[in-house]
């Protein structure tokens, strides 16, 4: 059975533009979602195998691979949506996060165009502050093209607003239905297929998103001259000739066959070390996608198959997990995310050195009692959904943790 890749446009198979399709794109109303974001662009065989030349170099040094690979290789991941979805009952949600200035928006809109979005303005990402009716209506317009929110503030947003969000978000990750009531009494479906990335200044922490993302960090204490350079090299490139070529890829790949592989890397990374299923199945997705990534650039000559990039790989594995599982391999306490925040209002200027904090060679000490009322503080302004506990049973899973 033909399989066939359906632009607003255009048509694509294994062997890549189709001249004479045997369907055509009709969207429900006429037009749909993404019809205005979507440009691919088409080169001629040496043309793309130079672009690509210039792609992948810039591609892996625009950040660090903590960064770059999870959420490189989940964007990868994207295209095979459907078929991973079904094999592993869900497909993560991309969360990234970090302060101003640490180019989440800016990296996001890059990786976006490698999937076929419109440079300049047309890549411009939808805001969390969408209607309920406009999020079903993004979620279901496509099944293996990302769709990417951007501001994700906890404490804008009302509390019905940011509940809406999650169910939202946890449903999008199963691929379940919305449905909505018309006049008649009757209801549309929406099925919520669309791979999904949100990007923030705090990351999505919620207990039942926590085991349904993929969690990359970002900061700008962390960018570099040559990060900054490779970024700018990037955007002198047509970014959107990638899916154009990626897509044939896509078609002629075993999918079932790469997806072994792909875990038995993650079971070889992991060892005796368990994780919650969820996890497992979400870091073997994302591993997924940068072998694909790989994969393709040796298809095409670029890369020889005999570069290794598993130390780069390991780098990206052991930071999406180690964001979302504790010490012990099960999903955070809320001991680990109250440190977490503590970091980041301390980088923000919340809490100040001398004071709330102190550093003392290569340890840190705090002042629970002054941390925890600043925290108190700041879980009320952001709405944070996450356990917010009393000073004892703090510091009962302080000690719970250094006798481990």
């Amino acid at each position: 059975q033909d399989n066939f890749w359906v632009w607003p446009n255009s048509v694509l198979d294994a062997n890549g533009l189709v001249t004479d399709p045997p369907l055509v794109y009709l969207p429900t109303g006429g037009r749909g979602e993404m019809d205005d974001k979507l440009e691919p662009i088409y080169l001629s065989e040496q043309e793309h195998k130079s672009f690509l030349e210039n792609l992948y170099p810039n591609l892996l040094t625009v950040n660090r691979p903590e960064v770059t690979i999870p959420a490189i290789g989940w964007m990868m991941a994207t295209a095979f949506k459907t078929e991973l979805a079904k094999q592993l009952e869900g497909f993560p949600i991309l969360s990234i996060a970090g302060t101003r200035g640490a180019g989440k928006s800016t990296f996001l809109r890059l990786l976006w165009q490698l999937m076929g979005a419109k440079a300049g303005e047309g890549s411009r990402l939808f805001s969390c502050t969408e209607s309920d009716f406009v999020m079903v209506k993004l979620l279901s317009s496509c099944s293996s093209i990302p769709i990417v929110f951007d501001e994700y503030k906890p404490y804008d947003m009302p509390p019905q607003r940011l509940k809406a969000l999650s169910r939202l978000l946890r449903k999008a990750y199963d691929g379940q239905k919305a449905f909505r009531g018309r006049a008649d009494q009757t209801t549309t479906e929406y099925p919520l297929i669309a791979p999904v990335a949100i990007a923030g200044e705090v990351s999505l922490s919620e207990g039942a998103l926590l085991e349904r993302i993929i969690a990359v960090e970002m900061s700008p204490n962390h960018l570099t001259s040559v990060m900054r350079r490779a970024y700018q090299d990037l955007q002198n490139l047509p970014l959107q000739a990638f899916i154009a070529g990626y897509v044939p890829f896509v078609l002629q790949t075993d999918v079932k066959q790469e997806l072994t592989v792909a875990q038995q890397m993650l079971s070889e990374f992991l060892g005796s070390e368990e994780v919650p299923d969820r996890v497992n199945n979400n870091l073997t997705i994302m591993i997924f996608g940068f072998n694909q990534l790989i994969r393709f650039a040796q298809q095409r000559g670029v890369l020889e198959p005999a570069d290794d990039y598993l130390p780069y790989l390991r780098e990206g594995i052991t930071a999406a997990k180690d964001l979302v599982c504790g010490q012990q391999g099960v999903t955070k306490l809320a001991l680990d995310y109250l440190l977490e925040h503590l970091a980041v209002m301390a980088e923000t200027g919340k809490l100040r050195e001398g004071i709330h904090y102190k550093f003392d060679q290569h340890q840190v000490f705090i002042r629970l009692p002054a941390c925890l009322a600043e925290f108190r503080r700041y879980h009320r302004e952001t709405q944070l959904e996450g356990e917010l506990l009393d000073e004892n049973a703090y510091r009962k899973q302080i000690r719970e943790n250094m006798e481990r």
